[in-house]
């Protein structure tokens, strides 16, 4: 049977929080093979399963505190537990109520949204960019009688300039389809 096909009551049937952390070092996938072991389950790798602290403390491999959830689980937990925090928070967390609103307004509302800007880059990833943006798939097909941007210094200049969003229109080409070939280099 599916680990995930159990209800989030069964698969955590084991818990038992009346006992102490333990924390021997390191995170939570040091732990999925001795929850395996307690429980007599194959180790989870897959991307859809993680292993849940019902405890709350990542550091602790006690195997009455752990168990195995999906990232929906983990939500609930963080929510019950009081410490969920929602894209913008974390962003303000991270970089300042400011610059999160600086990257709201420019359309970059994560922190992926920063990847390129400050960075020094390689000729090699320079000429990387410069291909991906001259293949023909990347456009839309759209005819606006100029010619496209496709060197990179360019390309990096327009999304420090306008965003994601506004390099996009800059560019003629849609907005998923930059930022999709923009982080896969």
């Amino acid at each position: 049977m599916y680990i995930l096909e159990l209800s989030r009551e069964e698969r955590r049937s084991h818990l038992s929080l009346d006992t102490p952390c333990n924390e021997r070092g390191g995170y939570s996938t040091m732990f999925r093979g001795l929850l395996a072991e307690r429980l007599g389950t194959e180790i989870f790798m897959a991307k859809k399963i993680v292993l849940c602290h019902a405890c709350h403390n990542a550091k602790c491999s006690n195997t009455d505190h752990l168990y195995w959830g999906s990232y929906t689980d983990n939500i609930d937990d963080q929510k019950e537990n009081g410490t969920w925090k929602n894209v913008w928070e974390r962003t303000v967390d991270k970089y300042g109520y400011e610059e999160a609103c600086k990257m709201q307004r420019l359309g970059d509302k994560s922190a992926g949204g920063r990847a390129g800007k400050g960075k020094t880059l390689s000729a090699e990833h320079k000429r990387k960019i410069s291909e991906t943006l001259s293949a023909k798939d990347y456009t839309r097909g759209k005819s606006t009688g100029r010619k496209r941007e496709t060197d990179p210094d360019t390309l990096l200049a327009l999304v420090k300039e306008f965003g994601f969003k506004g390099a996009a229109e800059q560019l003629d080409i849609s907005l998923s389809a930059l930022k999709g070939r923009y982080y896969r280099l």
